[in-house]
């Protein structure tokens, strides 16, 4: 579950989740699209979301975070968000043995119980799609058709 989909079905969102627009945490999702997603991590989130901030907005001329139009609105100017890819490569740094090292590192973690890559359970959920197809239901469809006929 994300903050737009427990807005649209009516369900709160867990507390620590989103702060509102008065910078307060909060469980409405509603409120929470006002305002803005919580850093995770206390302190340390907190500094390297300023940093990814720093990166995407500064270093691309966009809107700093508390100047982005709401995405869940389509009212107003677009959002003016900006995005910032790094590329490394690893073997310019002296480090040929980067993706061995990461391979051994990462098949270590997941070796422990209850760890976890981010994305595991979006590509499991996609190839379970990929094999049986998506159950949509038909109250979304509903809703679906009656956007489109606006």
């Amino acid at each position: 579950m994300n903050v737009v989909e427990a807005a649209s079905q009516g369900r709160p969102i867990p507390l620590g989740w989103a702060l509102d627009s008065d910078g307060q945490p909060t469980t409405d999702p509603q409120r929470a699209l006002e305002g803005t997603v919580a850093p995770l991590g206390g302190y340390k989130g907190t500094c390297l979301a300023l940093m990814v901030e720093i990166l995407a907005a500064g270093f691309t001329g966009a809107n700093w975070s508390n100047g982005v139009i709401p995405m869940a609105t389509n009212q107003g100017p677009p959002p003016g968000l900006g995005q910032l890819f790094l590329a490394f490569a690893p073997a310019r740094f002296a480090l040929p043995s980067f993706g061995d090292r990461l391979e051994a590192f990462l098949k270590e973690m997941l070796a422990e119980e209850g760890v976890r890559v981010p994305g595991d359970r979006r590509n499991a959920k996609r190839a379970r799609a990929a094999r049986g197809g998506v159950i949509v239901p038909s109250l979304l469809i509903e809703r679906l058709k009656a956007y489109a006929g606006r």
